[in-house]
């Protein structure tokens, strides 16, 4: 009886190390010329310029289907501006609330995780170099 239980324990492990491997390992590969093709038609379609076009055509032509980090840098306006689902006078952190909803459940879906958040150390770090 007892090797049946250590046979279980050994079992269960393996397949939740499994079932986390399969879940966090992108085995999809690079992306193909039609989702490439779907992508640059979506960008056209919403008036991107040909130079950003090309941009991300490149990026997913050099794509090799491994993870990668990606940086989003958020700037909370003191502006509030009008959704549908936070009325017309959304706060920054009600509007990045409103985007979080989504957001998070769609980073989980995909094993994508936060690895930093802060603040910016100053405020004049974005203004560098812009007239």
């Amino acid at each position: 009886m007892r090797i049946r239980k250590r046979s279980l324990v050994w079992l269960v492990s393996l397949s939740l190390y499994a079932i986390f491997w399969l879940w966090y390992t992108p085995l999809s590969g690079p992306m193909n010329e039609e989702e490439v093709e779907s992508i640059v038609a979506g960008l056209e379609a919403e008036g991107a310029t040909p130079e950003r076009v090309e941009l991300f055509r490149r990026f997913f032509a050099e794509d090799d289907g491994r993870s990668f980090l990606m940086v989003n840098l958020i700037d909370a306006k003191d502006t509030p501006i009008e959704l549908p689902a936070t009325g017309p006078d959304a706060s920054a952190d009600q509007l990045l609330g409103h985007y979080l909803e989504y957001m998070y459940p769609a980073l989980f879906t995909r094993a994508s995780h936060p690895v930093f958040v802060g603040r910016a150390v100053n405020d004049s770090m974005d203004l560098v170099g812009i007239e």
